[in-house]
């Protein structure tokens, strides 16, 4: 029997074929970033997850990403949706956080983890965080009061691999 958990890493333990939910702490919950762009303007929505002792157990559908870093420089991350040809990129509007694909996202989708823990698109100025009255994640030029008070980690896939023995017994037959 196999089994899948995500476990919290550190960023530069992260391998670009490796899958990561992108997570933030609101409060007493946790929302990781989907991968699909199903938020009102194509933005990415926020999902509920269960974190207990730094692993999330729970069905982790449509919010994995490889995320890359340039020449393994962790202050140049892109993010792309796991088994789909797009990306994390962002418009210098509030709420501006997309996915895509073409030459307009990738002039916006490279990111860093700025000092305050927040992820930052380089290009746009946006900081990006989970906007408390929709629970979707959108970007802003500053940690405005919308996103504020939010901490952040990246949880990386693992599989465990349970091996049942069965001893038989004998019968009469």
């Amino acid at each position: 029997v196999e089994g899948v958990y995500y476990e919290l890493t550190e960023l530069a333990n992260i391998k670009p074929t490796d899958e990561v939910l992108y997570v933030a702490k609101v409060g007493e919950k946790y929302y990781a970033m989907s991968s699909d762009g199903a938020g009102s303007k194509g933005q990415p929505s926020a999902v509920e997850v269960s974190v207990v002792d730094n692993k999330i157990t729970t069905d982790a559908t449509n919010v994995q990403w490889n995320v890359a870093k340039l020449n393994d420089n962790i202050e140049t991350l892109t993010f792309y949706s796991v088994g789909q040809s797009k990306w994390l990129y962002c418009t210098h509007d509030n709420n501006g956080q997309r996915l895509g694909t073409g030459t307009t996202a990738t002039e916006s989708n490279t990111f860093k983890v700025a000092d305050n823990g927040y992820l930052f698109n380089n290009k746009q100025e946006r900081t990006i965080g989970v906007y408390s009255a929709n629970a979707d994640w959108r970007s802003y030029s500053g940690v405005s009061s919308n996103i504020e008070d939010q901490t952040f980690g990246f949880y990386v896939k693992h599989s465990t691999l349970h091996i049942i023995s069965v001893t038989p017994r004998e019968h009469d037959f």
